[in-house]
């Protein structure tokens, strides 16, 4: 049997492909959940599980805001990850999400998690312009694709909470 000794690299341009295969979807939600049976934690949040295919004790999720590209911009109104970014309508290996909460959403939850889910199905109940789905209303989960623990809060009545994520390819 031969064996293949050379390694094989994605390309700058498979990078950028592979994002616009994400950026092109519009069914990306934003998961909030609480610790689940997790010790509760103040400061610190833990490290997500790895190899977790659902959230610790979900919430409800947020249809996304905004899909677009980004690419950093040090004049940028975006901050991700130590860096500054603006959107871009070129394609690049950077895709931008913005998940915007309106202020009847998810209120008085205390939030320990965010995830982002892509292909989630919601009921066909769920009225057309209804952004927010709570478990119920949801038919197909989707995959979950990234999750973050975060440091409690719990949203208000009196805000829009905006999360905005930056996914490199």
């Amino acid at each position: 049997m031969a064996t293949n000794n050379y390694n094989l690299w994605m390309i700058k341009e498979g990078h950028k492909a592979l994002a616009k295969l994400f950026k092109e979807r519009s069914d990306y939600h934003l998961g909030v959940g609480g610790c689940g049976a997790e010790t509760p934690w103040t400061t610190s949040p833990p490290v997500p599980n790895f190899d977790a295919v659902a959230m610790l004790e979900e919430f409800g999720r947020r249809k996304v805001t905004q899909v677009s590209y980004a690419e950093e911009d040090a004049g940028g109104d975006i901050g991700w990850d130590g860096s500054l970014w603006s959107t871009t309508t070129s394609v690049t290996r950077h895709v931008y999400l913005k998940f915007a909460f309106e202020t009847d959403e998810a209120v008085n939850l205390n939030v320990y998690q965010v995830a982002i889910f892509v292909g989630t199905v919601p009921q066909g109940i769920v009225p057309p312009g209804q952004f927010y789905l709570e478990p119920a209303d949801v038919l197909e989960a989707g995959t979950i694709m990234y999750s973050q623990y975060i440091v409690p809060r719990i949203f208000s009545e009196f805000e829009k909470p905006v999360f905005e994520f930056i996914l490199t390819f």
